[in-house]
């Protein structure tokens, strides 16, 4: 079992991926009653299966990055 409190601990330290989430968590698609106002409220309505698309996403995001950097120089 996955302690989601502890991952929002996680991913306070990656900036750009904590900001995806919090941007994920406050759209329209997963709008609920109340506002998400921390990261760790995000990570809990999200759920795993969602967190780990969005790391997923944020990690071929990265690779496109690097390649186009590559492509620069």
């Amino acid at each position: 079992e996955v302690d989601l409190k502890a991952l929002a601990r996680v991913l306070e330290k990656d900036a750009m991926l904590a900001a995806r989430v919090l941007k994920v968590a406050r759209s329209a698609a997963f709008a609920g009653r109340e506002d998400i106002v921390s990261l760790s409220a995000a990570v809990t309505r999200l759920g795993l299966r969602n967190l780990k698309e969005i790391h997923r996403a944020a990690e071929d995001w990265g690779r496109e990055e690097v390649q186009d950097g590559a492509a620069l120089a």
